[in-house]
């Protein structure tokens, strides 16, 4: 039988850092939708029965920023013990409303907020992982200088300097530009089949990246992805669907074995990983308590806490970074 836990009830105190709103409902094992429910047992795996309460109403209350009560402020208190904390978040749809247009992306000003206060605690190791290259992540993002950057699904590394990315330099064979150059001419071709509907490829240093989400008839948005994954395929490229986009890559990479990379770089003992979209859910299915995985949006999920929108990121790092403030107790294991 699945035990449920309820939020408190509006008014009510979180510890370490959380505030008790309007509450939702999480199955025990399930993913708890902050302001929403989850159903026993609560995500998707392989083809279980998904979680999609919030895409279809969820029953969350207002603009779906209230903190879920108990959920909310133990999730932080874990995090708090840490000896050292990697802070490991996605950009667009996580700390950035997703928008049309990839270049006009910013984060939501609260969560810049958010990872400024961060980075100014010794313990805490801040990191972006995204799909973007990362120059273009330095550039819109602008995160603290000390964060570190991770991009094209973890094929790119590098820091800030003086705002601008410095890359960790990544040289492709010969073989591979040319596959590049193939997948890229053949994702443009399609593209120009519907170029007048919106469909449009854009260029990474390591892969083309068929969009669809300017077109309006989604039917046939959902055939030209999934015809672009298969031109990618039969070319040898690596497939990454997302969100109304087919990232076609030449390197086997992934926001998973990036994550894992992080952690050992930054000796962290606790980590977060926040992100909204398909490729960020491959890294979520590798994370498990004492570290915690936030799933932000609609959408079948492994994460522990489901967040509705970048402004609910932005306040759960606001209350981390107030936990991690005051000191935060820290457990034997984590001294």
């Amino acid at each position: 039988m699945t035990q449920e836990h309820k939020g408190a009830a509006a008014g009510g105190k979180a510890g370490a850092g959380g505030k008790a709103g309007a509450g939702g409902t999480a199955g025990v094992g399930g993913t708890a939708d902050v302001a929403g429910t989850a159903g026993a047992g609560g995500t998707a795996v392989d083809g279980g029965a998904p979680d999609d309460s919030m895409a279809a109403g969820g029953g969350a209350p207002g603009d779906g920023r209230t903190p879920g009560g108990p959920i909310w402020a133990q999730a932080i208190g874990r995090l708090a013990v840490a000896r050292r904390l990697l802070v490991a978040l996605d950009f667009d749809g996580t700390l950035a409303p997703l928008v049309e247009d990839p270049t006009k992306s910013r984060p939501v000003p609260a969560a810049s907020a958010a990872l400024e206060r961060l980075s100014r605690i010794d313990r805490v190791q801040l990191a972006l992982v995204s799909g973007r290259p990362a120059a273009d992540l330095a550039q819109l993002a602008r995160p603290p200088e000390s964060t570190i950057l991770i991009g094209s699904h973890g094929a790119e590394r590098g820091r800030l300097s003086g705002g601008l990315a410095v890359l960790e330099p990544l040289v492709i064979s010969p073989a591979r530009a040319q596959r590049l150059g193939q997948i890229s001419k053949a994702l443009q071709e399609l593209a120009a089949t519907a170029a007048g509907a919106g469909a449009w490829v854009e260029a990474k240093p390591f892969a083309a990246v068929f969009h669809t989400r300017p077109m309006t008839d989604r039917a046939r948005a959902r055939e030209l992805e999934a015809q672009a994954a298969k031109l990618g395929k039969a070319l040898g490229g690596h497939l990454m669907p997302g969100k109304m986009v087919v990232e076609v890559s030449v390197l086997p990479v992934g926001k998973a074995s990036a994550l894992a990379r992080l952690r050992r770089a930054a000796d962290a003992d606790r980590m977060v990983f926040a992100g909204d979209d398909t490729t960020d859910e491959l890294a979520l299915r590798t994370i498990h308590p004492p570290d915690l995985g936030l799933k932000v949006g609609p959408g079948p999920t492994t994460a522990e806490l489901r967040l509705p929108d970048p402004a609910a990121v932005a306040d759960f790092l606001a209350d981390l970074a107030t936990a991690l403030e005051s000191g935060g107790p820290r457990t034997p294991e984590a001294r």
